[in-house]
């Protein structure tokens, strides 16, 4: 009789952890970061964590020079502390509330500056790589505003 509750019990437990993640799934909140903002940023500094860790192994057992790995060390632990940085203002409530429109805005206008020669790399409207003889965006058909000289 005993033996036949303690199996009962059992496989209530096991039936339970089984089912738990179908019938209860874990949500952003439960992981206790409900805004998807934040949830980037923190994805991007475990990317950024994880990609150093796994760079100070790799000099460890010789596939970086030691320069290699100081230079690429260096510029990862830098954009590491600008999400760290972006993570404090977000929480504090200083990052302005239109950034996404800001960034876009810049690389707008970054596309759109001419190199040399007077023709800009990527169409003002859609973004569409431009080959130095276009009059017109192969991708949206605006046309290509050369740099006057």
């Amino acid at each position: 009789m005993t033996s036949l509750i303690l199996s009962t019990a059992l496989l209530i437990v096991v039936l339970y952890l089984l089912l738990r993640p179908v019938l209860w799934p874990r949500t952003e909140e439960s992981d206790g970061v409900s805004d998807p903002v934040l949830a980037d940023l923190y994805a991007q500094k475990e990317l950024l964590y994880t990609n150093i860790r796994e760079m100070e192994a790799d000099r460890q057992i010789g596939k970086f020079s030691d320069e290699d790995f100081q230079q690429f060390s260096q510029r990862t632990k830098e954009k590491a502390a600008a999400v760290l940085r972006q993570i404090d203002a977000y929480q504090r409530g200083t990052l302005p509330p239109a950034l996404d429109e800001t960034i876009e805005a810049a690389i707008r206008s970054r596309r759109a500056t001419p190199v040399a020669g007077g023709t800009p790399q990527f169409c003002s409207r859609c973004g569409a790589p431009l080959r130095p003889e276009d009059q017109f965006c192969s991708q949206c058909g605006a046309p290509v505003q050369r740099e006057t000289t």
